[in-house]
């Protein structure tokens, strides 16, 4: 019996999970985000504003992913961006029902960027 150590697996097993996790964070920031807060009330000024500042992660990652590996691995990475992504889309969706849930979803949905962005 051999143990999973010594295991292969083929990246058509991993590949597509993986693009999926790092397109989802982007399409819910860039486009989605845009039709909840139309449908809550919020200017067409404010929508603009606030989700063109969100993506800029995406933007300047390069000044902070070269510094990545030097403190863990890929997989660290990888693998705590999704959680972390995972979980703050569950607080931004409990957060719609707050007083200041434009401003506290605008800020969880920036976290949720970097991350995104550093997954990426």
């Amino acid at each position: 019996m051999q143990s999973l150590s010594h295991l292969k697996h083929s990246p058509l097993e991993w590949v597509p999970s993986l693009y999926f996790a790092m397109g989802l964070p982007f399409v819910v920031l860039n486009m989605v985000s845009a039709v909840l807060y139309k449908d809550l009330g919020i200017s067409d000024a404010q929508i603009a504003f606030w989700t063109s500042l969100i993506m800029w992660p995406w933007t300047i990652k390069f000044l902070w992913s070269p510094f990545l590996e030097l403190y863990r691995t890929k997989k660290f990475w990888v693998v705590g961006s999704q959680l972390l992504s995972g979980v703050l889309f569950g607080v931004a969706a409990l957060s719609l029902h707050l007083p200041l849930f434009f401003a506290v979803s605008v800020a969880v949905f920036a976290v949720v960027a970097f991350s995104g962005a550093t997954h990426d």
